[in-house]
């Protein structure tokens, strides 16, 4: 069945044209949520760690960071738990659904985390930030529930790309 949706004056894009143009739309959204989370961690961590504060703080900022995350999560519950996981699930569960109040949730829980010296990394806030704008692009696209199952991994393909400045190992994490 080819779905065919009206684009300005005569255009008509097919379903596979459509999904191609969201392609690049959740590339470029993607990659500039995600330059803007790894500034965001610079800053933080700049004003945390090289502010001049004594070594007590040096020590407490970890923990201060993670407990400020952890109300944030608790504040926003989407935004809790695995990127992966909850990427896979809504693969499996939802149809690719994932709810967008994660995207906002994740951002700041992981940037006062990370940025105060809580030991993770950025690839799977990044991972499920590009699924949730994938999956909200492809809503407002009003792509079918099939084609929805494949814009999460294209949103989680383009967050690890952009986490890492590595758009074919990006693909290919997607692809495993």
């Amino acid at each position: 069945m080819h779905v065919r949706a009206r684009v300005g004056r005569g255009v008509v894009l097919t379903e596979a044209q459509r999904f191609l143009v969201l392609a690049v739309l959740i590339g470029v959204c993607t990659g500039l949520v995600i330059v803007c989370f790894h500034a965001a961690i610079e800053l933080v961590d700049f004003a945390v760690h090289d502010a001049g504060a004594g070594a007590a703080f040096r020590i407490l900022w970890p923990a201060l960071g993670a407990a400020i995350a952890a109300l944030i999560v608790h504040a926003s519950p989407a935004s809790g738990g695995s990127g992966i996981v909850q990427t896979k699930s809504a693969l499996y569960v939802s149809n690719g659904h994932i709810p967008f109040e994660a995207v906002p949730g994740k951002f700041a829980a992981c940037v006062l985390s990370i940025g105060t010296g809580t030991p993770l990394g950025p690839e799977d806030p990044a991972l499920l930030m590009g699924a949730g704008i994938a999956s909200r692009l492809g809503r407002l696209f009003g792509l079918t529930r099939q084609t929805m199952r494949l814009i999460a991994p294209t949103g989680a393909a383009a967050g690890i790309a952009a986490a890492f400045n590595t758009p074919i190992t990006g693909v290919l994490f997607v692809l495993e």
